[in-house]
């Protein structure tokens, strides 16, 4: 399960027997692959380590660049596409070729749990995407950094960088211990309002 936030510092000690432990920044960390269950897997940096109501549950953050497919709705609304939505099928090749054609050799995009991740050095394509990025910017701020678009089916789709840091929670695997197991969607409706108190977020 994921959620967004601008902040991961400064969490909190809940009441009761919840507790929360922050991972220093200067820690030397190791990626922790979190699954969906399916055998999937996206690779995080722990940023802490929570226990809500006797369960633990690792908050971490993706050690290469989220990135979401998006289109426009019909209130101008960027939406992004579920990576599970059938669409994604249809669209995520298309948005593989186009990626090689743009920056032959530069990225690799991988269709990861929870989001699509982008292996490669965004920092180096300020100056050519400036003016692509200005098209995803409303008039107040930022929320995504365009890297291409492309049409499939007379609709066009984006390929952006979300500019909130993206967390993932999961439980540590039984079966395997190093590994973290992303949390359902009724899961985080029960513990991602306690995670976020206790991250300050």
């Amino acid at each position: 399960m994921a959620s967004q936030s601008d902040d991961v510092d400064g969490g909190k000690t809940s009441s009761g027997d919840d507790k929360i432990q922050m991972v220093s920044p200067d820690e030397d960390l190791e990626p922790i692959p979190f699954t969906d269950g399916s055998g999937n897997v996206i690779e995080c940096y722990s940023d802490a380590t929570a226990t809500i109501r006797g369960v633990e549950y690792t908050i971490g953050h993706v050690c290469d660049n989220a990135m979401d497919i998006v289109f426009m709705d019909e209130q101008d609304e960027l939406v992004p596409i579920e990576v599970e939505d059938d669409i994604m099928d249809e669209v995520f090749p298309i948005a593989l070729t186009s990626l090689e054609q743009e920056f032959p050799g530069e990225f690799t995009l991988l269709r990861t749990p929870a989001t699509l991740t982008l292996i490669g050095d965004l920092g180096g394509n300020d100056e050519e995407g400036d003016d692509d990025q200005k098209e995803e910017e409303d008039e107040d701020e930022a929320t995504a950094e365009l890297l291409l678009s492309f049409e499939h089916k007379d609709k066009t789709y984006s390929l952006v960088h979300p500019l909130d840091l993206m967390l993932l929670v999961g439980t540590v695997d039984t079966k395997s211990p190093d590994q973290r197991i992303l949390i359902s969607d009724e899961q985080a409706e029960q513990v991602m309002p306690t995670l976020m108190e206790m991250l300050g977020i």
